[in-house]
């Protein structure tokens, strides 16, 4: 895994700042971390994500990287001549039938989609079987509609007729790649919900019920079984390792794609944030700090919300500049609709989504009007970027290039 160096324990990169104290005498220091803005007094940050009890780390996130691991495998196996609905249903729903013996696991993917705590238990959506059925619906269109006129004879796409693409894109009569449906849009239901809407609510509880018998095991330091963590520290360290639970150069999720933002000056800062966040977060758990533990989720629900905003604006500006050689888009709109519907998964309190399924969907079916993107023009284009950026804080324009520093 790449590491990025917490700026919190970079001295040079340290604010400190003088407060009186309540009768107005004695001053203190305070210690605020430059990339979050967090007050981190008093609680040990250290210089990259290692935490240890009795000298043996107490982070664990296996589960998260076998399915790193196995989507990255049913991505490719949706662009494959040779792939098959059965073996790619056995990969989805069950976690087993992979080439890659590693990957084989009681761990599966479509069990942890769109299955968040916030959103699909406490929060006002509860479609979440619905929704499992739009990626099942990828795999099993890719196979039926898309493998044999593609992937097999390399007929070439028309409007309405599904094939290769620019030579070297397999689309439906659409335009639409299915594999880059299928991951972007796992960015969103599957990373994005279970990190923001699932893990992070279950951090004092398991039922997000206010009980906070997790919070109390934390503060005695009761550890799961022969494991040498608590429930807290654990639940934490899942969430982070969704985005960082493989390598940088091996992730087709959230990590690849806050290192694509990160490379833009616009965005500068990003990719430290989150990293500086979640060590903050992990460390105010350690410290029973749980002020200090919410400002980073905060942070990091914000920050990974505003990425995938970003990407989706920047894919489908990216198109809008090759319509000229519509072909040419249709990578980069696929990419942008399954970024799209990632935004339903956004939320900033855990609970609420920031963009509503009526709102995404409108975008989808927006961009699937007639014959989808062979007919999609620059001004609708333009229409659900700036309804995208309205609700961030970026522009359209910044987020259109990438503007590199």
């Amino acid at each position: 895994m790449k590491k990025i160096i917490l700026s919190v324990c970079m001295l040079s990169l340290v604010f400190q700042s003088c407060t009186k104290d309540d009768d107005g005498s004695n001053e203190k220091n305070k210690t605020i971390s430059v990339t979050t803005g967090i007050d981190i007094t008093g609680v040990d940050v250290p210089s990259s994500y290692t935490f240890n009890r009795g000298g043996n780390t107490t982070v664990s996130f296996s589960g998260q990287t076998t399915r790193l691991g196995q989507v990255a495998s049913i991505g490719s196996g949706l662009k494959s001549a040779t792939s098959t609905l059965s073996t790619l249903n056995q990969n989805f729903k069950e976690g087993s039938g992979f080439e890659d013996a590693s990957l084989n696991s009681s761990k599966n993917v479509r069990s942890k989609t769109a299955s968040s705590l916030g959103l699909f238990s406490k929060g006002t959506t509860n479609n979440t079987d619905a929704i499992k059925l739009v990626f099942d619906g990828y795999i099993s269109s890719y196979i039926n509609d898309v493998q044999t006129p593609a992937a097999v004879n390399g007929t070439v796409a028309t409007a309405g007729n599904a094939g290769v693409a620019d030579g070297k894109r397999f689309v439906n009569g659409d335009g639409l790649e299915y594999n880059q449906a299928f991951l972007k849009a796992l960015n969103g239901g599957l990373v994005v919900d279970q990190v923001s809407n699932h893990y992070f609510n279950r951090l004092d509880d398991d039922n997000f019920d206010s009980f906070n018998n997790f919070r109390t095991e934390n503060d005695l330091e009761t550890l799961v079984g022969d494991d040498n963590f608590t429930t807290m520290e654990h639940h934490w360290d899942e969430a982070y390792g969704y985005i960082y639970g493989v390598s940088a150069d091996d992730d087709v999720l959230m990590q690849k794609y806050i290192n694509r933002v990160e490379e833009d000056q616009d965005f500068k800062g990003t990719a430290q944030t989150l990293v500086d966040a979640f060590a903050i977060g992990r460390a105010a758990i350690v410290a029973k700090n749980y002020k200090v533990r919410d400002e980073a989720i905060t942070v990091i629900r914000s920050e990974i919300g505003k990425v995938i905003g970003i990407r989706a604006v920047y894919y489908l500006q990216q198109g809008k500049t090759k319509l000229s050689d519509r072909v040419k888009a249709f990578h980069d709109f696929s990419e942008g609709y399954g970024f799209i519907y990632s935004l339903q998964f956004v939320s900033l309190d855990g609970v609420t989504p920031l963009f509503t399924q009526m709102e995404v969907n409108g975008f989808i079916n927006d961009l699937e009007a007639g014959n989808g993107f062979w007919d999609v023009s620059e001004s609708k284009l333009d229409e659900i970027s700036n309804a995208i950026a309205a609700k961030f804080s970026f522009s359209v324009a910044q987020a259109a290039t990438l503007e590199k520093a």
